[in-house]
């Protein structure tokens, strides 16, 4: 085309652009083409696009801004086709044209076509705009939409979407499997899950609504209905979705199944508010119904609340002694015996491995509840059968009413375990009910705790020392240290007035381990100064066996230079009852050092026999109780020869307390008893007055005496 004809052409175009700075400032790109496809003339933007400058296309075919290959023959094709109909439009659909930069680079456009009409004849606007950012977003898009149809069709939690009238828009397959119905079966129809249960349907129907109203809806469990018609638990979270308007055009539910869950959590309320052994509630299960009681309480409610606690008895022994298991089996037993006594308004349950509590609703009379503990404590004294052995235990119990006696579960609580020491500490009565005399008493033995603790604090103790004589020749052997509280007010204590509570006492300990010190260095003195060989008898507290007793057994002894031999060491039956065998131990430990182990107080508790034989034993000491009216008391004169003989026949040597006059020193002499304290020889003296009892010249009195 002429030059001429070519400037002419640019000129006519540019005019319709009106004037040559909106044609270069136009934002797309702008080429003239000729009906040929040859390029009349471009804008700046379009240079920029591509990177040519405008020497480089102008009188060029349009086909060298194509890549080579399929594309520049399809759009020959499409330019062709356009001629023959020229119109402002668009490529046809399905092409996705690219253009060529001067590097070599393509990049993808969208191209709109439009005729113009000239002198020179028909030319094409082409209108180019650069899509690769719209592109590289779109493609964002698709794969944000891969993403999320990924994540809905492949969800562990059931997803679903609901239009405002209910009907279903979506429904992925964890939906199908939670729920039953395929996604061909529900979308685009009425949602079907609501169960019809009574006094729930508005329920759930107000949850689906509610969504629709702007809010969203978070882990709120509820109950759908599967397609075989059984009802699933579900744990809902729901939003609504919003259109470009701002509209809620639909909402998104999902749906976790939780029925594992409520199991899980039903075994752990289990665990935490039920005792495993008997499945009767627990001691969490009592706290929470006495707090309730209380609340209500403060409510206005005027009802009283029985409770009773009933320990067990002789059950522990058991367990010691048959193994846990069948420790385990007797207190199931127990339990099916107390729930026979199940009626309306009461509870029964088991708070700890040998104590179970009784509640009983409107039962504000003493009389009703002890009725109802007595007979159960009777049925706990029926015989059992364990392992085919027969088996005996007994209870105690204690009980208070609320709100009479506690205004609080602690402080009800406190009351009922008062009355539960009352018990276990009466002689005669097996049951107690809480009143003010019990707490009065309960406080002077906290008081007189904190007076023990003083008096430990202040050396307000010392020792006093009975003689222990021998039979066989009259000599002084031994003496006994025994424990004095020299109170600042009431002066000399015995240990009948303290020794109980002591030993109840945290300081025990201490004070026990004072006490083998004291007497094992007063023996050690003794040796030394007054040149006597004596024995010296120490009481053991039972808390000396929780710490090491052996070593301090052997500190002391090392310490103060006293021969194992001239210690005996002392336990009662209590002790052994109240311990298990691991104190068996320790003390043959103490006695294969050369210490003599005595039993104290022997043939007073119920298990004796049987000790004497588990035991490292050296001595027995006879109780005061068994020499009353011996001899004239043909019974105990009976008992007290029984045990010296069988005490011999194990190879264990006798001492006898409470000896008082010729007649016990005679009597005993004739069984063979080999040692005697009493106040016919000397009550417990202090440290002085023993010391002048050692020196004084009265023993041709005690020999002649045992000779006779």
């Amino acid at each position: 085309m002429a030059q001429k004809e070519t400037k002419k052409a640019q000129y006519d175009v540019r005019l319709n652009w009106s004037g040559d700075y909106l044609f270069n400032q136009y934002p797309d790109g702008v080429l003239i083409i000729c009906a040929k496809g040859i390029i009349i003339d471009v804008n700046d933007t379009f240079l920029k696009m591509t990177g040519y400058e405008k020497n480089d296309l102008l009188g060029k075919r349009m086909e060298i801004l194509m890549p080579k290959g399929e594309s520049r023959a399809k759009h020959v094709c499409l330019r062709k086709k356009y001629n023959k109909n020229p119109s402002k439009r668009g490529l046809e659909s399905g092409v996705e044209p690219e253009l060529l930069r001067k590097d070599g680079t393509s990049f993808p456009v969208d191209i709109m076509l439009s005729p113009l009409k000239t002198e020179q004849g028909m030319f094409t606007v082409t209108l180019v705009r650069d899509i690769t950012e719209k592109q590289r977003i779109l493609k964002n898009e698709r794969a944000v939409k891969e993403e999320l149809k990924a994540v809905f069709y492949s969800a562990p939690v059931a997803i679903y979407c609901l239009k405002p009238d209910r009907t279903v828009l979506s429904w992925s397959r964890a939906a199908e499997n939670l729920f039953g119905y395929k996604a061909e079966e529900v979308v685009g129809k009425p949602y079907k899950l609501i169960p019809n249960i009574k006094g729930k349907k508005k329920e759930c129907i107000a949850l689906l609504d509610e969504v629709f109203t702007g809010k969203t809806v978070r882990d709120v469990h509820r109950r759908r209905l599967h397609k075989d018609g059984h009802l699933v638990d579900v744990s809902i979270s729901a939003a609504p979705m919003y259109d470009e308007n701002g509209k809620i055009y639909a909402a998104t539910y999902s749906a976790e199944d939780i029925s594992e869950r409520l199991k899980a959590q039903e075994r752990l309320n289990q665990l935490a508010f039920f005792d495993e052994l008997t499945k009767l509630p627990n001691s969490a299960s009592l706290q929470r119904q006495i707090e309730n009681y209380f609340s209500n309480v403060k409510s206005g409610e005027n009802r009283p609340l029985a409770v009773a606690i009933i320990e067990l008895e002789g059950a522990r022994e058991v367990t010691n002694t048959l193994g846990r298991q069948s420790g385990n089996e007797l207190i199931k037993q127990v339990a099916k015996r107390i729930e026979a006594f199940f009626c309306k308004e009461t509870n029964i349950y088991r708070t700890s491995r040998y104590e179970f509590v009784l509640t009983k609703e409107n039962c504000g009379d003493p009389r009703i509840i002890m009725e109802a503990v007595e007979k159960i404590i009777e049925q706990i004294r029926l015989p059992f059968n364990i392992d085919n052995q027969t088996v005996h235990i007994s209870a105690s119990a204690g009980a208070a009413v609320a709100p009479l006696h506690g205004k609080n579960y602690e402080e009800l609580l406190a009351n009922v375990s008062l009355a539960l020491n009352a018990a276990m500490g009466d002689n005669i009565r097996d049951v107690r009910f809480f009143s003010i005399s019990i707490r009065t008493a309960a406080q002077a033995s906290r008081q007189l705790d904190l007076e023990l603790r003083h008096a430990f604090e202040k050396n307000e103790f010392e020792l006093f020392y009975q003689p222990q004589i021998s039979l066989k020749n009259g000599n002084l052997v031994g003496a006994e240290a025994l424990v004095r509280w020299r109170h600042k007010e009431h002066g000399i204590i015995y240990p009948g007035g303290f020794i109980d509570a002591l030993a109840n006492n945290p300081i025990s300990y201490k004070v026990g381990k004072w006490i083998m010190r004291e007497a094992i260095e007063k023996c050690a003195f003794w040796r030394k100064h007054l040149q006597q060989d004596l024995r010296i008898g120490v009481n053991l507290f039972g808390s000396q066996f929780e710490h090491d007793i052996v070593e301090d057994v052997e500190d002391a002894l090392v310490d103060f230079d006293l021969p194992a031999n001239l210690l005996e060491l002392e336990i009662t039956e209590n002790i052994a009852l109240n311990s298990d065998l691991s104190i068996i131990k320790p003390l043959q430990k103490i006695s294969d050092i050369g210490v003599g182990i005595a039993f104290d107080d022997f043939g007073t508790g119920y298990a004796s026999l049987s000790y004497l034989i588990q035991y490292p034993l050296s001595r027995i000491k006879i109780d005061k109780s068994f020499l009353e009216n011996v001899p004239k008391n043909s019974e105990k004169a009976t008992i007290v020869s029984a045990l010296i003989k069988m005490a011999h026949g194990l190879g264990l040597e006798v001492i006898a307390e409470g000896v008082e006059n010729e007649e016990h020193i005679k009597f005993l002499c004739s069984k063979n008893c080999e040692e005697v304290q009493g106040y016919f020889y000397s009550k417990p003296l202090a440290e002085e007055e023993f010391i002048e009892f050692v020196k004084s010249a009265h023993f041709t009195k005690y020999k002649s005496c045992a000779a006779s």
